[in-house]
C-alpha cells in the first residue's frame, strides 16, 4: 500500500526534515511535473501557496489532499530542490485515464435493463467531468447528461448543470411489495446551479430549474396514477467537504444539503423542500473505515416526484423501484475492510447496520431496519469512482435486496 505517501504526519515531515537541513528559504518555483493532459492551472488551482513564501508556509497535506481529491490523479509526490539560497517545490502527478465507458446490464425482478454511459472526468485538461449516456429497459428509456467543474476559469466559482429524459413505467408500494399504484410517466430536468467555494470546504450554490413529470393517460396498465406535475424548483444548496483522501479510501466529514421552493405551473400550491445527507468517515488501524451514515428529507412536492429511496445508503434493506416518498430518515453503521491491494486497484468489503422511517402524503410512516454486506471495487489508474454491490436484509420484512452502483446508486 502507498498510503502512507498521503499521511498528514509523513508530508509534514518531509517539509519539515529539508529546512532542519537547508533552513526555512523562500520558495524560488513551484513546478509541475507528469502532467501530460491536466492544464496546469488545474493544479495551482488547488496550491494555496506562491513563489516568495517561506517555505514553512507551504501547506503540503491540504496540497496533496485537494490534489487526490479530484479523482483524476493515480499518484501525487512532492520534492524539495534546493536552489541557490531557495528551494523548488516540485509536484511529480500521475494521471489517471479519465474518459471512461460504462456499460450498464441490470435485473431487477420482471425488469431488465441495458445501456451505454460515458464519464470524462478530466475533460480539456480543466478536472471538469461532464457525463452522458441513456439506457433501455422493460420498463422504458432514459437519457441523461451532466457538467460539473469545481473550480470555473481556474477560480472559486463552480458550475454544475444537468438535463434528463425519463419515459417509464413506474410502480409505488409498501415494503411488503403491495402495490398502491402503476403508471407510465414521462420526465424532464433541467437544473444549474451556480455556486462558489469557501475555506474550509465550504461550497454555496444557488440552484434553478425545471422539471416536469407527465402522466401517460393513454397507458392501458394504468390504475390510481398520480396527477402530472411541472415545476420550478429554486433553492440554496450547502456542501461541506472535509474529506481527507488516502491512496483509495477517504476519511472525515461530508455534508451535502438544500432547501427548494417549488412553483408550480399547473396546478394550484407551491411547496417547500429540504433534504440531506451526511457522513463521518473514521480511520481505523491498517485503513480500515468506520462510517456513521443518515440522510433525510421533509417536503409536500407532487405525489408524481416522489424519492424512489432503495439502493442508496441508509436504504440499502428497502425493495428496489417501488418505495417513493418525500419524508424520509435513515441512520446507517458502515464497516469498510480493505480485502486486497492489488496494483491494479483494491477490493473491500462491507459490512452495515441500518434503520429509517419514511412517509409520504397521508399514508402512515413505515420503520424499517438490518444488516447487509456488499463489496467495493477501486480502480488505481483509471478516474472512476468506486463500483460495486450490496446485499440487505430487512428484517422487518424478512425479505433480502440486491443493488449495484458505480459511484452511486443506479
Amino acid at each position: 500500500s502507498e498510503d502512507w505517501k498521503y499521511e498528514k504526519d509523513y508530508l509534514y515531515e518531509q517539509r519539515d526534515n529539508f529546512i532542519h537541513t537547508h533552513g526555512n528559504l523562500s520558495v524560488k518555483e513551484i513546478r509541475v511535473t507528469g502532467n501530460s493532459k491536466t492544464r496546469e492551472r488545474t493544479i495551482f488551482s488547488e496550491i494555496h501557496s506562491v513563489p516568495g513564501t517561506l517555505l514553512s508556509e507551504f501547506d503540503c497535506y491540504h496540497t496533496v489532499n485537494n490534489l487526490k481529491k479530484k479523482n483524476i490523479f493515480s499518484s501525487i509526490e512532492l520534492k524539495y530542490l534546493h536552489s541557490e539560497n531557495h528551494v523548488i517545490i516540485e509536484i511529480h502527478i500521475v494521471e489517471k485515464w479519465s474518459i471512461i465507458p460504462i456499460p450498464l446490464f441490470t435485473s431487477n425482478g420482471n425488469k431488465l435493463s441495458a445501456g451505454l454511459y460515458v464519464l470524462e472526468t478530466n475533460f480539456l485538461g480543466f478536472g471538469t467531468t461532464i457525463f452522458t449516456g441513456g439506457s433501455i429497459s422493460t420498463a422504458g428509456n432514459s437519457v441523461i447528461f451532466g457538467f460539473v467543474d469545481p473550480a470555473l476559469f481556474g477560480t472559486d466559482a463552480r458550475l454544475n448543470i444537468f438535463f434528463s429524459y425519463k419515459k417509464y413505467i413506474y410502480e409505488t408500494g409498501n415494503m411488503k411489495k403491495e402495490l398502491f399504484n402503476e403508471y407510465r410517466s414521462t420526465g424532464r430536468l433541467a437544473r444549474i446551479d451556480a455556486g462558489w467555494s469557501f475555506p474550509g470546504g465550504i461550497n454555496a450554490y444557488f440552484s434553478a430549474g425545471y422539471r416536469e413529470n407527465l402522466t401517460d393517460k393513454a397507458y392501458s396498465a394504468s390504475y390510481n396514477a398520480p396527477d402530472t406535475a411541472k415545476i420550478l424548483p429554486v433553492g440554496i444548496l450547502l456542501t461541506i467537504d472535509r474529506l481527507y483522501h488516502y491512496e483509495y479510501l477517504y476519511y472525515g466529514f461530508k455534508l451535502d444539503s438544500g432547501l427548494y421552493h417549488g412553483f408550480n405551473f399547473y396546478d394550484d400550491g407551491d411547496y417547500n423542500y429540504g433534504q440531506y445527507n451526511a457522513q463521518y468517515s473514521l480511520k481505523l488501524f491498517s485503513y480500515h473505515k468506520l462510517t456513521l451514515h443518515s440522510s433525510g428529507a421533509y417536503g409536500d412536492r407532487p405525489e408524481i416526484m416522489g424519492e424512489r429511496l432503495s439502493g442508496k445508503k441508509g436504504s440499502m434493506t428497502l425493495p428496489a423501484d417501488i418505495i417513493a416518498s418525500d419524508r424520509w430518515i435513515n441512520y446507517a453503521t458502515i464497516y469498510e475492510y480493505p480485502l486486497l491491494r492489488l496494483s491494479w486497484g483494491a477490493v473491500t468489503m462491507l459490512a452495515f447496520w441500518e434503520q429509517g422511517l419514511f412517509g409520504s402524503g397521508e399514508i402512515n410512516p413505515e420503520h424499517y431496519y438490518g444488516p447487509g454486506c456488499g463489496m467495493l471495487l477501486y480502480l488505481k489508474k483509471i478516474a472512476l469512482p468506486a463500483m460495486g454491490f450490496n446485499l440487505g436484509h430487512n428484517i422487518k420484512t424478512d425479505g433480502t435486496e440486491f443493488s449495484f452502483y458505480v459511484g452511486m446508486s443506479i
